[in-house]
C-alpha cells in the first residue's frame, strides 16, 4: 500500500512466493507474472483489464480484484482452479460482463459480485458445482437463472438489493441452503417452493421484505409447510404488509429472531409468546394498541422494540420477568404513565446497564431510547438490580481496570468498569507543551475541571457520534427505519451485515482514527504540526491501523483521501498531491474526509483563533485541496474554540464561524443554506449523489450546536442515514464541547471497547495543555 503504479521488476526473483497482497495501490494494468501465486489481492486498485492474470490459471485458487474499474471478468474464466474470487464493487454492466464461460470455474466455493450494477447471470453459473456461498447483492438483477437451484452445495445465498420481481420457484429447495436474504426487491409473489415445500431442515436465515407483497398468503406458512423450517433462528418479514400475522409461525420453535417490523399489525399474535427461545423481537412501527401479559414467557428475550405503535400501556408486570432483557424501546407510543422496570445487568461489561451516581434525579439516558415522544406526565425512573459484586459502580472515579469483551475481530482495550466521569485527580503525569499551555484569563472564566470536561467531551463526543452513526451508514432514510424501527438505536441493536460486522460493538470508525492521529502529531512534535510526518502516519494507519488495538489496517478509508494517499509525492509533499488529485478531478471533488477528524484543531491554541485556523489549513489540506472542504474545517474548529473559550451565546459563535468560513469561498450562498439550518431534513443527508459532500456534515456539526440533548441528537442524525458515523462524529464532537463530558451517556460510554486506551490520549492532552 504505498501508491504503487506498477510492481517491480525484482517481485519476479521471489520465486517460492506464493501469497501476494498489492491492495491500495495505483496500479492500472497487471504484469505478466512468472511466479506461481496461490493467493493475489489486487483490491483498491485501478485496473480496468486484467488479460495477463491468465498466466497464472494452474496454481491460483484465491483472488480479490473488489473495487476496481473491471468491465469484464472474461480472464478470469481461464483460472480453472480458483476457490475464492471477489469483484465487489467494480463495473460489471453489461451482458458480456460475465460470460457464459464463467462455468469453467468448477472449484469456486466462494463467489462475491455485489455492487457491480449486474443486470443479467448467465444459465452457466448452474454449474459451479462446489460454490457455497453467492453474493450477488445491491445489483440490478430483474431475474435469477433457474440453474441457480442446482447448486446443491450453496449454504449462503444473498440478492438483496436488486429489482426481482419472481424468483426461481425451487430456490427454497436448495439442498445446503442456511442462509437466504431476498429482501430489498420487488417481490410480487413468493416462490412456489416456499408455499409447496419439498423439504429444507438446513435453512437457518430468511430475509424476505420489505417488497411489493401486499400480504403474505396464508399458505406461504401453512402449519406443515413451515414446520420443515426445523432449524430457523432468524426470519425478517419487514415491510410487508400482514395485518394479521400466519399462525403457524408458532411452528418455528427454534426461532432467535423475529423481525415484523413495518407489516401493518393490528394485533399482537398471542402464538408469538410460545416462541420461548426468542432473544430478538421487533414489532415496531405497526398498529398494535396492546401487548399480551404471555409476554412473559419469552425467558430468553434480551431485545424488546415496541416503538412507534399506538400503545397506551404496557404490561409491566409480565415485563419485569423478563430477567435477560437489556434493550427495550417503546418511542413514540401513547404512554401517559410510567414505566418502572428492574433489569438485571449484563455480566459482560460491553453491554452493562448502569445508573449515572452523581446525579440519579437526571434520569438515565435509556429514558431517551425508551420513552421519547410519548406523552409521560411524570419522570420515567428506571431502576438497575445490582448485587454485591456490582456495588463498586457507584464510585466516582475511571478505574483503570478492564473487563475483556469477545468480538470476531479487533482486541478490546477495555471498558470501564465504572461509571466514566472526570474528577480532578485524572491526569496522569504526561510532559506539559509550553504553546499549548492554558492561559490565565481563559482559567479566570472556567475551573480546570469544567475546561478538561470540555476537552475530554469533544474526543469521546467524536468517538460516541462515529460509533452510533455507524449503525446506519451508506444506508437511506427508508433502510434506516426498517433497520431500527424508528428509534431502536444503541449498541446491541446493530444491524450486522457485512459492512457493520467489521467492527467491534460500540467502536468508533476511521474518523476518529484520523483524528487522534492529528492529536498524536501534534503532541509528538512538542505543539507544532508536522505535515509529513503526519501524512506518513496516515500512510501506515491506512496499511496497519492501530496495532496496539489489534487493527490489521485502516477501515472505512474514503475514496479522496484514498487517492491521495496513492499519489507518489505524498509522504513527502502531501499539499502537492491533494492539489494534483483535486485538480484531476475537475476540481470538484469537496468531500467530507478533512471535516470528519478536525474537531480536534479546534483545541489547541484554542485561545488564539488565528493559530486555530492556521493549523486547521495544514491539517486538511493534506487531504483535501477543495476550499469547501477548508470552509468546513474552519467552521467546526472555530466553533469548539469558541466553546472552549467560555462563549455560550450561540448566536455569536455561528455569526464567527461563519464569518471566519465565507471568507474562504466565492460562493456564500451555498454555505449559508447548509450553516442556519431548523431542521435536519433540510440537509437531505441520505441523498444518494452527494452523501459525502461536506457541506453536509457542517451542516450537522452547527445543527448540533444548537442541541441540548446528546443522545437525542445523535439518534435523530443516525437516522436520517446517508455518511452518518461522519456526520455523527463532528456533530458529537460539537454538543459533547457544549455539554461536557459528564453529561455523555453513561451507557453508551460503558461499550466503548477502547474506552481506557482513549481516555490515556485525552489525558495526555490535557496534561500537555497545563490542566493537571
Amino acid at each position: 500500500r504505498f501508491g504503487l503504479t506498477s510492481l517491480p521488476t525484482q517481485i519476479s526473483k521471489f520465486v517460492k512466493l506464493q501469497i501476494l497482497n498489492i491492495a491500495f495501490n495505483c496500479l492500472d494494468q497487471l504484469p505478466q507474472f512468472k511466479i506461481d501465486l496461490v493467493e493475489l489481492n489486487v483490491s483498491c486498485n485501478h485496473l480496468k483489464q486484467i488479460d495477463s492474470i491468465t498466466n497464472l490459471y494452474k496454481t491460483l485458487t484465491k483472488l480479490d480484484l473488489s473495487r476496481n474499474f473491471l468491465t469484464s471478468m472474461a480472464p478470469i474464466c481461464e483460472l480453472v482452479n480458483l476457490q475464492s474470487l471477489n469483484l465487489e464493487r467494480n463495473q460489471l454492466t453489461t451482458k458480456k460482463s460475465i460470460p457464459k464461460e464463467i462455468g469453467n470455474l468448477k472449484e469456486l466455493k466462494f463467489l462475491n459480485l455485489g455492487s457491480c450494477h449486474i443486470c443479467y447471470i448467465p444459465e452457466t453459473i448452474g454449474q459451479l458445482e462446489k460454490l457455497e456461498a453467492l453474493l450477488l447483492f445491491a445489483n440490478k438483477l430483474e431475474e435469477l437463472p433457474n440453474e441457480i437451484c442446482q447448486l446443491n452445495k450453496l449454504s449462503y445465498l444473498d440478492v438483496s438489493k436488486n429489482a426481482i420481481r419472481l424468483f426461481p420457484d425451487q430456490i427454497f429447495n436448495l439442498a445446503s441452503i442456511e442462509s437466504l436474504d431476498i429482501s430489498y426487491n420487488i417481490l410480487e409473489q413468493l416462490p412456489e417452493s416456499m408455499i409447496k415445500l419439498h423439504s429444507n431442515s438446513s435453512l437457518t436465515s430468511l430475509s424476505i421484505g420489505p417488497c411489493k407483497l401486499s400480504l403474505l398468503p396464508d399458505d406461504a406458512f401453512g402449519s406443515e409447510e413451515i414446520a420443515r423450517f426445523v432449524a430457523l433462528k432468524t426470519l425478517d418479514l419487514r415491510g410487508i404488509k400482514i395485518p394479521i400475522l400466519p399462525n403457524s409461525i408458532q411452528s418455528l420453535t427454534t426461532l432467535e429472531t423475529l423481525i415484523v417490523r413495518s407489516c401493518s399489525l393490528v394485533t399482537f399474535p398471542n402464538f408469538i409468546c410460545q416462541l420461548t427461545k426468542l432473544e430478538y423481537l421487533d414489532v415496531s412501527n405497526n398498529l398494535l394498541a396492546s401487548i399480551p401479559n404471555e409476554i412473559a414467557q419469552l425467558i430468553n428475550l434480551t431485545t424488546l422494540n415496541l416503538s412507534w405503535n399506538k400503545l397506551t400501556s404496557v404490561p409491566e408486570t409480565s415485563l419485569q420477568q423478563l430477567t435477560k432483557l437489556h434493550s427495550f424501546s417503546v418511542r413514540e407510543n401513547l404512554l401517559t404513565t410510567e414505566i418502572r422496570l428492574n433489569l438485571q445487568p449484563i455480566t459482560n461489561a460491553i453491554n452493562k446497564l448502569m445508573i449515572d451516581p452523581i446525579s440519579p434525579s437526571k434520569a438515565l439516558v435509556l429514558q431517551h431510547i425508551l420513552y421519547q415522544n410519548n406523552q409521560l406526565k411524570a419522570p420515567t425512573t428506571l431502576t438497575t438490580t445490582t448485587s454485591s459484586t456490582t456495588s463498586s459502580t457507584t464510585s466516582t472515579t475511571t478505574s483503570t481496570s478492564t473487563t475483556s469483551t469477545t468480538s470476531t475481530t479487533g482486541t478490546p482495550t477495555g471498558t470501564p468498569t465504572s461509571t466514566p466521569t472526570i474528577n480532578e485527580n485524572s491526569i496522569n503525569n504526561y510532559t506539559q507543551i509550553t504553546n499549548l499551555i492554558v492561559p490565565e484569563n481563559i482559567l479566570n472564566k472556567m475551573t480546570k475541571l469544567q475546561l478538561k470536561d470540555k476537552i475530554f467531551g469533544v474526543i469521546f463526543g467524536n468517538a460516541l457520534g462515529d460509533a452510533i452513526g455507524l449503525s446506519t451508514e451508506f444506508m437511506n432514510r427508508e433502510q434506516a427505519n426498517f433497520s431500527y424501527g424508528c428509534g431502536l438505536l444503541n449498541f446491541d441493536s446493530f444491524c450486522q451485515d457485512r459492512h457493520r460486522v467489521r467492527w467491534l460493538r460500540g467502536d468508533h470508525t476511521d474518523d476518529t482514527d484520523q483524528m487522534l492521529l492529528i492529536l498524536d502529531n501534534v503532541l509528538d512534535h512538542n505543539g507544532n504540526p508536522n505535515i509529513t510526518a503526519f501524512a506518513r502516519s496516515l500512510l501506515r494507519w491506512a496499511n496497519c491501523g492501530f496495532l496496539e488495538l489489534g487493527d490489521d489496517g485502516g477501515m472505512g478509508i474514503g475514496s479522496t483521501v484514498a487517492g491521495v494517499l496513492r499519489h507518489s509525492l505524498f509522504s513527502t509533499d502531501p499539499h502537492a498531491a491533494a492539489k494534483e488529485v483535486w485538480v484531476k478531478s475537475g476540481c470538484q471533488g469537496a468531500a467530507n474526509g478533512a471535516v470528519m477528524r478536525t474537531s480536534i484543531l479546534g483545541i489547541f491554541e484554542f485561545h488564539n483563533i488565528e493559530a486555530v485556523i492556521n493549523n486547521t489549513k495544514l491539517f486538511c489540506n493534506t487531504t483535501h485541496a477543495d476550499p469547501r472542504c477548508l470552509a468546513s474545517c474552519i467552521a467546526i474548529t472555530v466553533s469548539i474554540a469558541l466553546l472552549l473559550q467560555g462563549e455560550t451565546n450561540i448566536k455569536n459563535i455561528v455569526d464567527e464561524a461563519f464569518k471566519r468560513a465565507s471568507s474562504i469561498v466565492e460562493d456564500t450562498n451555498e454555505l449559508k443554506n447548509h450553516f442556519f439550518v431548523d431542521s435536519l431534513d433540510q440537509l437531505k443527508l441520505d441523498d444518494s449523489q452527494k452523501i459525502g459532500y461536506t457541506y453536509k456534515c457542517l451542516g450537522c456539526g452547527l445543527y448540533a450546536l444548537n442541541q441540548n440533548d446528546f443522545v437525542r441528537t445523535l439518534i435523530d442524525i443516525s437516522l436520517e442515514a446517508g455518511d452518518a458515523d461522519t456526520n455523527g462524529a463532528v456533530a458529537g464532537a460539537i454538543i459533547g464541547c457544549k455539554l461536557g463530558f459528564n453529561a455523555l451517556p453513561k451507557l453508551w460510554l460503558n461499550a466503548m471497547p477502547h474506552y481506557n486506551w482513549l481516555y490515556e490520549k485525552a489525558n495526555r492532552l490535557c496534561c500537555a495543555m497545563g490542566l493537571n
